[in-house]
């Protein structure tokens, strides 16, 4: 079992650590923006610059910072698992909803999870 530890900021800044993570910088290329507006919110943010990437090879593109966002459901976590290419614009993207367990006793007694999940903090719209 690897344990991660992940950062999902209010601001959509996702930050990852723990057991064989790489902590390294993506590299921005001079066509990105230096810094950027949230759309939803109108807050300022800087562009995060990360040295030491390569276009078309698969690198971790992570934050130092640890952290899990909890809410009264569970836990959320965001974060960008790779980076195939840059001049396409092309990354995944790793959501990872945690449910707190809860049983309620019913006729049936069966155990229901419903996740519905909106990622609205458009942090990846650059």
């Amino acid at each position: 079992t690897k344990q991660r530890t992940v950062e999902v900021e209010k601001n959509g800044r996702t930050t990852v650590q723990g057991e064989q993570v790489e902590n390294r910088e993506e590299a921005l290329s001079d066509q990105y923006p230096q810094t950027g507006t949230y759309p939803d919110v109108q807050t300022p943010y800087q562009i995060i610059k990360v040295d030491g990437s390569e276009k078309n090879g698969q690198h971790k593109a992570l934050n130092p910072n640890p952290y899990e966002r909890v809410i009264p459901e569970g836990t959320l976590s965001k974060r960008i698992y790779q980076v195939n290419n840059l001049d396409d614009n092309q990354y995944g993207i790793e959501l990872t909803v945690s449910g707190k367990t809860v049983y309620e006793q019913k006729d049936k007694s069966v155990p229901l999870d419903v996740v519905i999940l909106l990622d609205n903090s458009n942090s990846m719209s650059n």
